[in-house]
């Protein structure tokens, strides 16, 4: 009896304790080069690879318009898997040049679902090019779904997701994006 009732205060004691991690943010102080980010040689090289699979069409475009996103913005998955056709605009400035925007849903925003806000995000002229490149084919794709080509994913899945909110089937979850 005295052997279990030390192992119980065990227990309750283990699940008392709270182990302290990492503290939070030292890897990118210290410059971790396991777990922190990476250098600038490393991005570089990384960006000429992105390019150049492009370039060699062993990615498509939407994985290069993903990945570039990922690279240039930062923004959380669940932001870029919320994205839809209507979020990517063309206008122009007061000089006429023209501007492409990316309306990027918010994240972390308490009590709000990831639509409810978004934050316009400029984009280069020349990967904004690709986006209108890649619209015009989920506005092809929407048409042979049923789907309005504004409420089209920006990043669509390949099949449809089983027991996903209504309009949100061709979505990818960020686990999948």
């Amino acid at each position: 009896v005295g052997i279990r009732d030390s192992h119980d205060d065990a227990i309750k004691f283990l699940k008392l304790i709270k182990l302290k991690g990492c503290e939070k943010g030292e890897s990118v102080r210290t410059l971790d080069p396991l777990k922190g980010p990476f250098s600038d040689l490393e991005f570089q090289g990384i960006n000429s690879a992105l390019h150049a699979a492009y370039k060699a069409q062993a990615i498509s475009l939407q994985t290069f318009l993903l990945a570039w996103l990922f690279m240039a913005k930062g923004h959380r998955s669940i932001q870029y898997a919320a994205l839809r056709v209507s979020d990517f605009t063309v206008s122009s400035n007061n000089q006429g040049d023209i501007v492409y925007l990316l309306h990027i849903p918010r994240a972390k925003q308490r009590g709000k679902f990831t639509r409810d806000a978004l934050k316009a995000n400029k984009i280069i002229s020349k990967v904004g090019l690709l986006f209108n490149e890649h619209i015009q084919t989920l506005i092809l794709m929407a048409e042979s779904l049923r789907i309005a080509p504004q409420d089209m994913p920006l990043f669509p899945r390949q099949t449809p997701r089983l027991g996903a909110p209504k309009g949100y089937e061709w979505h990818h979850t960020t686990q999948s994006l």
